[in-house]
């Protein structure tokens, strides 16, 4: 699955195309509008992780036509309260965001999703649609359903996102703020902010119960010492482009490979958004390309879909077709 250490995700992706902004005298086009966005939201990713960019996408081209075509479908949904306006206001704020909150999903308010037309319960695919602000997709649903936008410890087992201002964390099944610093109490449900690691957190056993752990600042220079399990100290900042070795317990630059080549998910790492599939019991594996829309994909045993793509499962099972969402959503009930 991708991680959210190389860029905000499909949820974060929606709040900021439905985000609210100001109007003008010669407001621009959907196409100008989203061309701005695209960049916009690109070029943050590649300066704030290093290895964003290729990582997620390939390249800024492809980052660019995906964000693009994203954004062209939710500001023709119906009901949407989104407006090329608001997009391109959108647009001009995200440069002024501080790395620490765009990594965190801490968008500025021209960047929060606007109020839409569509009630409670009613079938959506934008948060923008909705008069909640929030549409709830399954997180291998197509279509979600206009709801309540979740809490800090709302459960997010069933959701592809909680939201503005949070992530989906424990392995997915809770919702959660991700700013705490450093002295900052912390574990699978209570994470760090970008730029900080969890040190001393241990899950609850069978003989003793849960500890908490503390927020340290994550070791930003290649070759200090770091700690691979931050049992005792904090590991390496991935958005710097590094990664704890633990055989040297130094910190290392995190190696990018090509969608055929080696890789371990760690210490080397897949680009265009490819899958490490490693077999049973192995150290290592090979980056599987992600499949195109349209093409088949697998929630467990691969491949994923390319960014900004969900694999779409209909009835039960793992298998599925890779999708992005669209407005055919409000045309039946998810």
């Amino acid at each position: 699955m991708k991680s959210a250490l190389f860029g905000l995700g499909f949820g974060s992706l929606i709040l900021a195309l439905s985000a609210c902004g100001s109007s003008s005298d010669a407001p621009p086009s959907a196409d100008s509008a989203c061309t701005q966005i695209a960049a916009a939201r690109c070029a943050r990713v590649a300066a704030c992780n290093v290895n964003g960019i290729q990582v997620r996408y390939g390249d800024m081209t492809t980052c660019e036509a995906a964000q693009k075509a994203v954004c062209l479908s939710s500001l023709s949904a119906a009901s949407t309260g989104a407006t090329p306006a608001s997009t391109s206001a959108c647009a001009s704020a995200l440069p002024g965001v501080a790395c620490a909150d765009y990594n965190d999903n801490l968008l500025p308010t021209a960047c929060q999703p606007q109020v839409g037309k569509l009630n409670a319960g009613a079938a959506c695919a934008f948060n923008a649609q909705c008069q909640s602000q929030f549409c709830g997709i399954g997180k291998n649903a197509s279509c979600g359903v206009c709801q309540t936008q979740p809490k800090v410890n709302d459960s997010c087992a069933l959701l592809s996102s909680c939201g503005t201002g949070l992530a989906c964390v424990n392995k997915g099944t809770v919702c959660a703020n991700e700013g705490a610093k450093t002295g900052a109490m912390c574990n699978a449900d209570t994470p760090c902010g970008d730029g900080f690691s969890c040190v001393g957190a241990k899950a609850a056993t069978a003989s003793a119960a849960a500890i908490l752990g503390t927020c340290q600042p994550a070791v930003e220079m290649a070759g200090a010492a770091c700690d691979p399990k931050r049992k005792t100290g904090a590991g390496c900042d991935p958005t710097q482009g590094l990664v704890c070795d633990p055989t040297s317990m130094t910190c290392v630059a995190i190696v990018v490979a090509n969608p055929g080549e080696a890789c371990d998910g760690s210490l080397t790492v897949c680009s265009s958004a490819a899958t490490c599939q490693t077999a049973a019991g192995a150290n290592a594996g090979t980056c599987v390309a992600a499949a195109a829309n349209g093409a088949p994909c697998d929630t467990v045993v691969g491949p994923d879909c390319l960014t900004l793509s969900r694999c779409i499962v209909s009835g039960m099972g793992t298998s599925g077709t890779c999708e992005t969402s669209s407005d055919a959503c409000t045309a039946s009930t998810p």
